[in-house]
């Protein structure tokens, strides 16, 4: 998992390429001001939780529920990248009321 900088936190979701290393000068620039939270998304070495097929495009929101648990944080803003843009949408649609611990 990367965890970069300090401030409110950001979690930068990679777009269907799934590796972080694609987001490393916006990893770093936003870590000059923000709290960033990333890693490769499922099915790709490296990443923090494994792709279940069977759970669909529930499978990121787990990736991103284990991504706020790890590092402890709970208000975010979510940032995706093409692809990631749709995984950020669907996991503010199915959590109205935030991430739950």
């Amino acid at each position: 998992m990367i965890d970069r900088g300090s401030g409110q936190t950001v979690v930068l979701i990679p777009s269907i390429q799934r590796r972080w290393e694609w987001m490393t000068n916006a990893i770093d620039a936003l870590a000059k001001k923000c709290h960033v939270l990333t890693n490769s998304l499922q099915g790709d070495k490296g990443s923090n939780t494994a792709l279940d097929p069977a759970r669909g495009f529930e499978s990121y929101v787990d990736w991103i529920d284990s991504l706020l648990r790890n590092a402890n944080a709970d208000t975010v803003s979510l940032c995706g990248v093409s692809f990631g843009g749709w995984i950020a949408l669907h996991y503010t649609a199915t959590r109205p009321n935030g991430f739950q611990a």
